[in-house]
């Protein structure tokens, strides 16, 4: 079966409360309260729409992707993508893969504040009162 991958995120966007059950597990909702994480996003089930699930797919394409999978994505352009599956592979476990690893892309783009261990050092040696 070939289609676009505009196609895939469509299937997907069907089934967006299966991302939105993953945001609001106890694993991703533990990361909110978390003050050393700067880029949490605050999302409401309106949030995820089609234009999400589109970016979260090319974001998926770019990090989870292998040439092993049920599926071939081939990159058509600039931001045109040709997806065609494997004979004999369903789209059904196609898109389970997809939705499973949301959480862990989900958490891998999530930034830490950089805290310093020392920071009187720095203010030390900020006034030139330290040798560097």
């Amino acid at each position: 079966m070939r289609f676009s991958l505009k196609y895939l995120a469509r299937r997907l966007y069907i089934k967006r409360h299966r991302f939105w059950n993953t945001y609001m597990s106890d694993e991703v909702q533990s990361k909110r309260a978390d003050d050393t994480i700067i880029n949490f996003p605050i999302l409401s089930p309106a949030d995820i729409d089609y234009e999400y699930v589109y970016a979260y797919v090319k974001d998926w394409v770019t990090k989870k992707y292998t040439d092993d999978l049920d599926i071939m994505i081939n990159k058509i352009g600039n931001d045109d993508y040709y997806c065609e599956t494997k004979r004999g592979s369903l789209m059904n476990n196609i898109l389970d893969r997809i939705h499973e690893d949301y959480r862990e892309i989900f958490l891998g783009n999530l930034e830490k504040r950089v805290v310093d261990k020392n920071p009187e050092v720095l203010l030390l040696r900020g006034l030139g009162m330290l040798a560097p």
